[in-house]
């Protein structure tokens, strides 16, 4: 550390900048530089981020993991194979759930942004 990479007693203290609340996350409909804007080429609550599918596909992995692991208990405890009902909870949903995430893949169908077709 030279002479010149000090500070003297009569300067500030070098601190980053805040953001103020006129360039908020809240301000700017919650994007940032790297991203489009709500909207832009997808639903907004499907959008670049899916919330609502990390939502329901998370809700979806706790439902079956409850419902594989209350069948397993019942095959292990009764001493004989149970027929898998839980599929019945596990493959629909599934695959409506794989629809929904295929059909809202930007990258996969190319994005405006990016030269892709839309």
């Amino acid at each position: 550390m030279g002479v010149t990479d000090r500070q003297t007693p009569t300067e500030p203290p070098t601190t980053p900048p805040t953001a103020s609340p006129s360039t908020s996350s809240a301000a700017t409909g919650g994007t940032s530089p790297g991203r489009p804007a709500p909207g832009a080429g997808t639903v907004s609550w499907l959008g670049p981020d899916r919330p609502v599918l990390r939502l329901a596909t998370a809700a979806w992995l706790v439902v079956n993991m409850v419902n594989v692991t209350i069948w397993a208990a019942m095959c292990v405890t009764g001493l004989r194979w149970e027929n898998p009902w839980w599929l019945w909870s596990f493959a629909p949903p599934g695959a409506a759930l794989a629809a929904l995430w295929w059909i809202t893949d930007t990258v996969r169908r190319g994005r405006p942004d990016r030269g892709g077709h839309v």
